[in-house]
């Protein structure tokens, strides 16, 4: 590999090579770490949300069929927004919470 060791002999090209591996290094790790904070405030985001609906749908449930029971605690922490937005509708006609539930 001689015109690689010349190369590597020419001072400026290295250290031209060098800064840009550097600054290359820094701008992926900006982009890395920007991206990680856009995908954890959505993901954040979306929790909330979700909580939030979880909330909300087990007042209406209480409201409308009185306390719940664990199982039916456990069915509503594990259902997703979708799933929270559909209930949401069905608990204004369902009969009781069995029925909500499809139990």
């Amino acid at each position: 590999m001689p015109i690689m060791h010349d190369i590597m002999d020419h001072e400026i090209i290295v250290l031209s090579i060098g800064q840009g591996l550097q600054q290359g290094m820094q701008e992926g790790l900006q982009q890395g770490m920007q991206r990680g904070l856009q995908e954890g405030l959505q993901q954040g985001l979306q929790q909330g949300k979700q909580q939030e609906g979880i909330s909300i749908l087990r007042r209406l449930i209480e409201k409308r069929f009185g306390p719940l029971s664990p199982v039916i605690e456990e069915r509503l922490a594990g259902l997703s927004i979708a799933e929270l937005e559909d209930l949401s509708l069905r608990v204004l006609d369902a009969q009781s919470v069995n029925d909500l539930f499809n139990l």
